[in-house]
């Protein structure tokens, strides 16, 4: 996930969008657990994508010109992703939990053609990219906010259109998602736009109880009388309209309760580090799944796969501590930050 700086106009640091992003890198993470139950991964499924796409969305500006835009997002979006997919590439031919089908030739072709499914590890990261690339020239040729909002819809419409017609056509660098990232992009931008205006007031915290009751109606009507899979950022679902709405109230709801939580030092710095956090969390998560494997077994309750997961998520946050720290401080350079010259 791509870190933003979340700045306010004052030059400080938008701590709630910090939170926010630390809660949806936990859900991340600790879905990456292959004995993570599902239907518990399936609750915070709708949200838990989206709402980094609003962050990046919140934080989003137009540069002086298309090209210095072009370079920062290859500097702070592709460079991380390059370096950290090849650290893990080379990590597996020293160290493996898993097995992985191919030679280092495929697995190269795999991490840079990023098709879902097929070693995709780091498609977020692309997908981000080229959504931001589409979304900049959506901002620069529409302008006003109606116009801007409009062709974001009308943008993922076409998403949803590709991949109802062509059952799912999964595109290099998850191009197929561009359209439905823009539409939570507009999302995070606009409410950023007019934030201080009377219509964006259900932003306002108090609106949490509400925001909950509404999911929960929404997410047992999708589950229980549409039916199909859940419904997260890439999967539409059995209804589109339930796609929309169900996406839009989870990512409110998950905002506000951001925006109420007491922050704790630990979970805004995971927020201030999703980038790093999401690239580097795979091989620390599978020496942890090797661990539990060989301790506890595979067939584990969803009570015990629950507090094995938090325990998980808490390893790996942990571990990952002093190398972000240090990348941070020492190498910035990695994550596209300039480095100053005495």
């Amino acid at each position: 996930m791509k870190e933003n700086v979340t700045l306010n106009m004052a030059g400080r640091r938008i701590v709630w969008l910090d939170v926010l992003k630390g809660i949806c890198m936990l859900c991340t993470m600790i879905g990456h657990f292959p004995f993570f139950p599902d239907n518990v991964a399936t609750c915070y499924a709708p949200f838990f994508l989206s709402a980094f796409l609003f962050a990046s969305g919140y934080t989003f500006h137009l540069e002086n010109s298309f090209i210095s835009f072009l370079y920062k997002k290859v500097r702070t979006i592709l460079l991380p992703w390059f370096w950290m997919g090849m650290l893990t590439i080379v990590s597996r031919l020293i160290l493996s939990f898993n097995v992985h089908g191919g030679g280092i030739s495929s697995q190269l072709m795999d991490f840079f053609l990023q098709i879902r499914g097929k070693g995709d590890e780091g498609w977020f990261f692309v997908c981000l990219f080229g959504s931001e690339i589409v979304f900049y020239l959506i901002v620069l040729l529409a302008r006003s906010t109606n116009r801007i909002a409009l062709v974001s819809f009308i943008v993922s419409l076409i998403s949803v259109a590709f991949s109802l017609l062509t059952n799912d056509m999964r595109l290099p660098w998850h191009i197929q998602m561009w359209g439905s990232s823009c539409f939570f992009l507009s999302m995070g931008y606009l409410i950023h736009q007019h934030e201080k205006e009377s219509t964006i007031k259900i932003m306002n915290e108090k609106y949490l109880p509400l925001s909950i009751c509404l999911y929960i109606i929404c997410f047992a009507f999708d589950r229980y009388c549409i039916g199909g899979n859940a419904i997260t950022f890439y999967y539409y679902g059995n209804s589109i309209l339930m796609y929309y709405l169900l996406s839009i109230i989870s990512v409110w709801m998950i905002i506000l309760f951001a925006k109420s939580v007491k922050p704790c030092k630990w979970l805004v710095f995971v927020g201030k580090n999703t980038l790093l956090y999401y690239g580097l969390h795979g091989k620390v998560g599978s020496a942890f799944t090797f661990i539990v494997r060989k301790t506890i077994g595979d067939n584990l309750s969803d009570i015990t796969s629950i507090v094995v997961g938090i325990i998980g998520l808490l390893f790996i946050v942990l571990t990952l501590m002093p190398v972000v720290y240090i990348i941070n401080a020492k190498f910035g350079f990695l994550l596209g930050k300039k480095v100053r010259r005495n």
